[in-house]
């Protein structure tokens, strides 16, 4: 299926430095079979450098570089994160919508608060009306 991809020398758009001895040739690779992550067994070496990460298993799987897969990692952690950030949503606070009080009485109102992240203050401002 990928050699569909495959451009001939004359089809390329890329331009090679030739100082470098770059040229389509050197970098079209016919023959190559890629390695898929769901065919990867990680080795001792890899999940103690990786430990679950997949991607970083990956990387180092196929570059024997610690620098590169550690890399990966952080990328991967660091989007996590963001991702996290990006869908915290405003706590969702549910409860009756009237309220009966009565003049120098306690009153209690029940309410709860949900929060993807569980990370929820809850806190009184203002004085309250007499």
């Amino acid at each position: 299926f990928a050699q569909t991809w495959n451009v001939s020398v004359f089809e390329s758009l890329f331009t090679y430095r030739v100082d470098k001895n770059e040229s389509w040739q050197y970098y079209s690779h016919p023959n190559h079979i890629p390695v898929f992550a769901d065919k990867i067994v990680a080795t001792e070496t890899q999940i103690s450098i990786c430990g679950k990460d997949a991607e970083c298993i990956y990387d180092l799987s196929q570059t024997n570089s610690t620098t590169f897969a550690l890399a990966t990692m952080q990328f991967s952690q660091t989007n996590a994160q963001e991702v996290k950030l990006i869908n915290n949503f405003p706590p969702k606070i549910t409860g009756s919508n009237t309220f009966k009080v009565t003049v120098g009485q306690v009153s209690i109102y029940n309410f709860t608060i949900e929060d993807m992240d569980d990370n929820i203050t809850v806190g009184v401002v203002g004085g309250i009306p007499y």
